[in-house]
């Protein structure tokens, strides 16, 4: 059986598809190549945790105007709020314009080691970065990375709130 529409593989559509993922829009914040934009440029994920800092922001201010104490919940609640955003722009600056990155063959083997962690807490690639160095190309590099991160990059969206509950400290 003949395969169908199958192009033979080349070195430059690397260079190609990340070039591809270079000139399409990206959220402000997360820099994720493929979420839609919605609402002043941010992707829905982000945008709602924008949404939840402002409704949370002016809660705290109605509570000021009226000279009752902010409660000890929704002060841990805004800071978590806060936290997230920089987590979703900490992810925007890691994984974000990777078309312009750099990517080492230990970029690669740190984002192997961390998926392997999480899914079966054992490193299986510690010591793989020239595998990584000497087998592909600068642009293979970039896209290995791209994939594995769209991976990664969903655990941290699933995780962020409590990312961000864990690392924020009360009554600071």
């Amino acid at each position: 059986m003949e395969a169908r529409n199958q192009t033979p593989p080349t070195k430059e559509y690397a260079a190609r598809f990340l070039e591809q993922m270079h000139s399409d829009a990206t959220c402000d914040w997360c820099k994720h190549p493929e979420k839609s934009l919605y609402k002043a440029g941010l992707c829905r994920h982000c945008y709602n945790i924008s949404r939840e800092v402002s409704k949370l922001e002016s809660l705290v201010r109605k509570y000021k105007e009226i000279k009752r104490p902010v409660s000890f919940d929704l002060d841990l609640r805004l800071k978590a709020a806060r936290k997230m955003v920089h987590l979703a722009k900490m992810e925007g600056s890691a994984y974000g314009d990777i078309y312009t990155k750099h990517v080492t063959g230990l970029d690669i083997e740190h984002l192997f080691s961390r998926l392997s962690k999480a899914l079966i807490k054992k490193d299986l690639y510690y010591g793989a970065v020239n595998v990584f160095d000497r087998s592909f190309s600068p642009d293979q590099k970039r896209l290995i990375y791209y994939l594995l991160s769209k991976l990664w990059r969903e655990r941290l969206r699933r995780s962020r709130r409590s990312a961000a509950m864990v690392t924020v400290e009360p009554g600071s």
